[in-house]
């Protein structure tokens, strides 16, 4: 995987870190990126709610399918295996690494028309 970590702001990688002890804690296979919500959520708990509510999803059937998500995931069967991202994971920090940039920007110029 081509992600550089240094990228991202240190909550973003305070969420990875905690999604990763997740993962070890329940003896998940690989980490998922239901299992990254749930981080965001822990080290962030406005986030997510915020974000549902910008996309107008209702909260209790999403928070509802990332429980039953979270319940179908592989395990390893060990506590202290290895810890891999699924693909879809590596997608989606791929993703978020490749938009970073243009999100920082994009809020920049928000905060320039606002004069913050």
């Amino acid at each position: 995987m081509n992600v550089d970590f240094n990228q991202f702001t240190e909550n973003s990688r305070q969420a990875i870190t905690c999604a990763h002890r997740i993962a070890r804690q329940c003896s998940y296979a690989s980490l998922e990126p239901a299992v990254l919500v749930v981080a965001i959520m822990q080290t962030d708990r406005d986030m997510v709610p915020f974000l549902l509510e910008q996309m107008n999803i209702e909260k209790v059937p999403f928070f509802t399918a990332l429980s039953d998500a979270m319940q179908q995931l592989p395990h390893n069967g060990s506590a202290d295996g290895a810890i891999t991202f699924s693909p879809a994971t590596e997608q989606v920090l791929t993703t978020a690494q490749r938009l970073a940039p243009v999100s920082y920007t994009h809020l920049r110029a928000h905060e320039t028309v606002l004069d913050l």
